[in-house]
């Protein structure tokens, strides 16, 4: 069995929740997704290929996970786990939306820390508020103190192009979802939690030292290394890239901030 790289927080995750369609992911607290204005076009408009490509994971930048997490990164994972199958994300008297910025809103409330405030404070979707909000921050993975860092417990993560938001029949689909990383292991795999469009509030997992791989088979039965990302309705435009690995762009660890 693989050993983990951060203490495992086994609070056993509830059943998967029964089918529903929910809105769309990128929204954010119900706010404008669609036509949104990005100052940075260079940036924002890059696609997780073009992204990806600018850094090299290794087995070693995995392995250098290995440590004891911190108390935010503790709290952020228990609540994630506390809040898989959630129906409703009441926090406190704050009731945030069903899609995955509401879900990374309400998790991070749930562990202590209020994101509100600084995310109406930005422009865009639910996705790009958070991302830019990290970038603001200098805590983004890529450009942070430590760039091409491998994602941690606590960690946001953003992907693009995970649906054809603009309807467009292109490629052209920046930040349009994200999720929270629960556990790093050995071999580089992440399990993290995010709204997923008709299953809701569930984990599933990552791998990008395994970009390519789906799923392994064994004795001991069949394993997903990357979960399916890109919807299948939108998958003719690039049927190469649908996983979670080909489409992450970069990870953003609003917990060393104060809030």
């Amino acid at each position: 069995m693989e050993r983990h790289l951060l203490r495992p927080y086994r609070l056993l995750a509830a059943a998967q929740m029964s089918l529903w369609m929910i809105g769309g992911c990128a929204s954010g607290l119900n706010l404008p997704a669609w036509g949104v204005h990005f100052p940075d076009a260079q940036l924002e408009r890059a696609s997780a290929r073009e992204v990806s490509s600018s850094r090299s994971y290794t087995e070693t930048a995995a392995l250098g996970r290995l440590k004891d997490s911190s108390p935010k990164q503790t709290a952020i994972v228990s609540a994630g786990y506390d809040l898989v199958g959630a129906r409703r994300l009441n926090i406190e008297g704050s009731v945030y939306p069903l899609d995955c910025s509401g879900t990374i809103l309400a998790v991070y409330h749930h562990a202590g820390m209020n994101l509100q405030a600084d995310f109406v404070r930005h422009s865009g979707n639910g996705v790009s508020r958070l991302y830019r909000m990290a970038a603001e921050k200098g805590l983004l993975a890529s450009t942070g103190a430590n760039p091409g860092r491998y994602p941690e417990p606590g960690d946001i993560v953003f992907w693009d192009n995970t649906y054809d938001r603009s309807r467009s029949g292109r490629w052209d689909d920046p930040l349009t979802h994200a999720a929270i990383v629960l556990e790093v292991y050995e071999d580089g795999g992440i399990d993290y939690l995010h709204y997923h469009y008709t299953r809701g509030i569930v984990i599933e997992h990552m791998n990008l030292l395994k970009p390519e791989v789906h799923i392994v088979s064994s004795a001991a039965g069949t394993r997903i290394v990357n979960s399916p990302m890109r919807m299948r309705r939108d998958r003719h435009v690039k049927p190469e890239s649908w996983l979670a690995s080909h489409l992450y762009r970069d990870a953003g660890a609003l917990y060393r901030a104060e809030w």
